[in-house]
C-alpha cells in the first residue's frame, strides 16, 4: 500500500545526484509529464535555476505550473530556435547578474546546430557533448529532457528502457552521466500495480546509466495544481508477470505479434526483449525485496538467408546474440536460484533442403529445458490442401501450447 509519509521537498533525493559538471537526461513519451517533473524539480531544489523552454512560452509555463513559492529563483528563457552558441551567450549574461546551480533544457530534441552532420544522431551527439562542456564551464548540473520513441508502447508492459531515447538509436554518448525515464502507469490504462492504485502516480525509473543508486522514485501529482503531493522511493519490482517470453533472432519481431495473440491477459505472461529483461530484473533486486519471474522462455528464430558470418569466420550474429543473452541469464540465475530457463528452437522452412542449426551450447549452461519446433518437418506432414496461412496459425498455436503446457 502507498503511504503518504514524505513531502515535496524529497525531490532533493533526485536533485542530489545532479552534481556540478554533469549532464543528466530525463526521458519520457510526449504528454507523459516531463515538463511537470522538471518544473517541480526546479522549484523544490530552492536554488537559482535557468530553465530553457523550447516548447512552451514562458507565460504558458508559468500559467500551467504555478507554484506557491520558488518561482523567483527560476529564470525562464523561451528563445527559439536554440543552439549551443546562443545558449552559452545567454548563460554568460545571466551569470553576470547572479550565479546559478542548475540548467534545465525542455527538451533536447528541439535543439539544433548550425553545423552540418551526416545524420541526426551525429548532430544530437555533438549537442550532448556541447551541453557537457557547458556543465563543466559553468560548474552547474545540466538536466536535459528527452523524448522517447514509440518502442516502449509496443511492449505489453509499456515500461521504457534506455534504448527508447529518441534519435539516439540505442547508443548513448559517454558524456551523459545519468539517465532516468519517466513512466506513468495510468497513461496506459493500468489502474493497479504492486503498490495499489496508480491514479495520478508517476515513476522515475533508474537505468543502467546512473550516477547515483537511488532506485526508482515514485510520486503523486495533484492533477490540477501540477504539484507533487508526496514522494517515495520504490523497493520492489514493477515486474509482476511470472513468465517472461523473449523473442530472439532475425524473424522474431515479425512472428512475435502473431504468437502473442495466442495468449491472454490472464496468462500472467509478459513479452520483452533481452535488454529490457536484464534492466527490469535489476529493478527486482532492490533491498532484496523482489518478486522475480519464475520462468524465462527464449523463442529463437533463424533465417538461413540472413545468416551473416563474422569477419573472423564461423560465428553468425544469431550465435553472438544467444551468447550475450546466456551471459545475462547466468547473472540472473545466480541472484535467483528458483529461475527456470526454457529455449524453443523455432526452425523455419529450410532453404537448400537443410534447416539451420541452433546449437544448445550457444547459451552456455543456463538453459534447463530445450524444445524444438521445426516448420520444415511439420510442413512435410501437413495436409497439402491446408492454406499456408492456416498452417502458420497452427504453428503459432503449437509454440504457445508448449509455453502454456509447462507453466
Amino acid at each position: 500500500m502507498e503511504q503518504n509519509t514524505q513531502t515535496p521537498s524529497d525531490l532533493n533525493v533526485l536533485a542530489n545526484i545532479y552534481q556540478p559538471g554533469t549532464l543528466n537526461i530525463i526521458g519520457g513519451r510526449p504528454g507523459i509529464g516531463k515538463t511537470t517533473l522538471a518544473f517541480n524539480l526546479a522549484v523544490d531544489v530552492d536554488q537559482p535555476t535557468v530553465y530553457f523552454s523550447l516548447e512552451q512560452s514562458a507565460m504558458q509555463l508559468r500559467d500551467r505550473h504555478s507554484p506557491t513559492n520558488g518561482l523567483g529563483l527560476i529564470h525562464i528563457d523561451d528563445t527559439v530556435p536554440m543552439t549551443l552558441e546562443v545558449m552559452r551567450v545567454k548563460l554568460l549574461q545571466i551569470q553576470k547578474r547572479r550565479p546559478f546551480q542548475f540548467v534545465i533544457i525542455d527538451y533536447l530534441q528541439l535543439m539544433h546546430s548550425y553545423q552540418k552532420y551526416p545524420n541526426r544522431k551525429a548532430e544530437l551527439t555533438a549537442i550532448a557533448e556541447g551541453l557537457k562542456s557547458l556543465a563543466l564551464e559553468f560548474k552547474v548540473a545540466v538536466i536535459a529532457l528527452s523524448s522517447l520513441s514509440r518502442d516502449a508502447e509496443k511492449r505489453k508492459s509499456r515500461i521504457p528502457v534506455l534504448k527508447d531515447l529518441r534519435e539516439w538509436e540505442g547508443e548513448i554518448p559517454p558524456c551523459v552521466d545519468d539517465v532516468r525515464l519517466l513512466y506513468r502507469p495510468e497513461y496506459y490504462f493500468i489502474k493497479q500495480d504492486s503498490y495499489g492504485s496508480t491514479e495520478d502516480i508517476w515513476v522515475v525509473l533508474s537505468t543502467e546509466r546512473h550516477s547515483g543508486d537511488i532506485g526508482n522514485l515514485r510520486f503523486k501529482i495533484h492533477r490540477y495544481k501540477q504539484r507533487i503531493e508526496y514522494f517515495t522511493q520504490e523497493s520492489v519490482s514493477l515486474l509482476t508477470a511470472k513468465t517472461i517470453i523473449i523473442p530472439v533472432g532475425f524473424n522474431a519481431e515479425q512472428c512475435q505479434e502473431d504468437i502473442m495473440n495466442c495468449f491472454t491477459s490472464d496468462d500472467n505472461t509478459e513479452w520483452m526483449d533481452s535488454g529490457d529483461f536484464v534492466v527490469r530484473y535489476l529493478y527486482c533486486q532492490e533491498d532484496g525485496d523482489y518478486d522475480p519471474p519464475l520462468e524465462v522462455w527464449l523463442l529463437v528464430w533463424d533465417s538461413p538467408g540472413k545468416m551473416i558470418k563474422s569477419p573472423t569466420g564461423g560465428c553468425s550474429l544469431l550465435y553472438l546474440q544467444c551468447l550475450g543473452i546466456g551471459i545475462n541469464l547466468a547473472w540472473c540465475k545466480n541472484h535467483h536460484k528458483g529461475l527456470t530457463v526454457h529455449v524453443i528452437k523455432v526452425l523455419p522452412p529450410a532453404t537448400g533442403g537443410k534447416s539451420p542449426i541452433i546449437e544448445d551450447h550457444w547459451f552456455g549452461n543456463v538453459v534447463d529445458h530445450f524444445h524444438t519446433v521445426d516448420y520444415q518437418e511439420e510442413l512435410e506432414h501437413a495436409d497439402p490442401n491446408l492454406p499456408f496461412g492456416e498452417f502458420l496459425n497452427r504453428m503459432d498455436g503449437k509454440i504457445a501450447g508448449i509455453v502454456k503446457g509447462n507453466q
